[in-house]
């Protein structure tokens, strides 16, 4: 029979007890039997100190672990958008669409050191080095002006009937004090005559017909023009109205309700009399819409002549004392005011789908746990 591990004899002979040596005089172990269990930590495990280290007594202040630092959140690169070489150049100022694309086509152009031939071929003057005839384009400063239009000028860039059109005005005439104290933008020539140069592609923001005066502005900032001239918008535009003969409440009802011209409804937001004469009244007439000819259609279809038409005030913005045929520059806050104040919501939709979305702030980084 094989000796059990108990049995071994000794160096002496003698054989020890076959039954494992009494333990009951050790201490019992912490949590065993009859102990009080200690609580458990959020994954089930009971904490237990480190090997060789002391338990903390009750007056001992733990130090308290190291804050680990938060992720800065990582700036988004600024997207570079890129439009048809054509519409580069002439949101540039420097000439119109039509004129670029000519350009292009004739082998004016270069598109990083190289002849461009094609007017949709995407280019950026913040990334890639547009140039024509060997000159490098570079964005045009934003120019804003009021001009107060004379009678019988034309508002057109070129006329094909050779009327004088009311860049004259602009050219010839010097600017009148801004209200504010707004920079000169032109750049003046020493010629005989006062005159300036004007920034390449300035267009007029809608229109004044021949006979119409009044205010009328000019911009080369696309933008800014097309939320004035958008239908959307419902900009107000006062006008007063000199007619042929004598007004009424009656008159200003009718033009409120709207009458039948050519096949579409015409109508004022607002009419009201400012004065009378023996056979002339002058009216006060608000549009929030544009039509071809609006208000001289409109008084045509209830039978009366108009006389004068003056564009006195464009939303905020008023003519005030400014002179026939002078213009001034615009004030910063006068831009500004028509400049809508965007919130989040519409100014992550007005960013495009190649705008990145806001960075969120991340959460400071931990260890993963390992599950048995």
């Amino acid at each position: 029979m094989k000796p059990s591990r108990f049995s071994r004899s000794g160096p002496g002979g003698s054989k020890r007890s076959s039954r494992p040596p009494n333990r009951g005089d050790r201490p019992p172990r912490p949590g065993g039997k009859g102990q009080q269990q200690p609580s458990r930590g959020p994954l089930g495990k009971r904490p237990s100190p480190a090997h060789g280290t002391r338990r903390p007594s009750a007056n001992h202040q733990a130090t308290p672990a190291p804050a680990i630092p938060e992720r800065a959140p990582e700036v988004p690169k600024p997207v570079i958008v890129r439009h048809g070489l054509a519409r580069v150049l002439s949101k540039a100022g420097y000439c119109s669409r039509t004129e670029a694309a000519r350009l292009v086509l004739l082998g004016r152009v270069t598109l990083n050191g190289r002849v461009c031939r094609n007017a949709e071929q995407p280019a950026s003057l913040e990334a890639d080095e547009v140039a024509v005839d060997g000159e490098r384009i570079e964005p045009a400063r934003r120019v804003y002006i009021l001009l107060n239009k004379p009678r019988g000028l034309v508002t057109t860039s070129a006329d094909e009937h050779g009327r004088e059109t009311v860049f004259s005005c602009l050219i010839t005439e010097r600017a009148a004090e801004p209200a504010g104290g707004a920079p000169e933008l032109f750049h003046r020539k020493k010629t005989t005559r006062t005159e300036f140069r004007l920034p390449g592609h300035l267009s007029a923001v809608g229109r004044l017909d021949q006979a119409s005066e009044g205010l009328l502005l000019f911009t080369n900032d696309n933008g800014w023009a097309e939320r004035l001239t958008s239908p959307q918008h419902h900009l107000d535009k006062v006008y007063h109205v000199q007619i042929n003969a004598v007004a009424d409440d009656a008159l200003c009802q009718r033009l409120e309700t709207g009458v039948e011209s050519e096949g579409e409804l015409l109508r004022a937001k607002k009419a009201t009399v400012l004065r009378q004469g023996g056979a002339n009244s002058w009216l006060e007439i608000t549009l929030d819409e544009g039509r071809n000819r609006h208000i001289r259609r409109l008084l045509a279809a209830c039978g009366l002549e108009v006389l004068r038409l003056i564009r006195v005030s464009v939303g905020a913005l008023k003519l005030g004392s400014l002179g026939k045929g002078q213009w001034r520059h615009l004030t910063p806050r006068e831009v500004q005011a028509f400049v809508p104040k965007e919130t989040p919501a519409s100014a992550e939709s007005h960013a495009g789908p190649n705008v990145p979305a806001a960075v969120t702030e991340r959460a400071p980084w931990k260890r993963p746990v390992k599950r048995r």
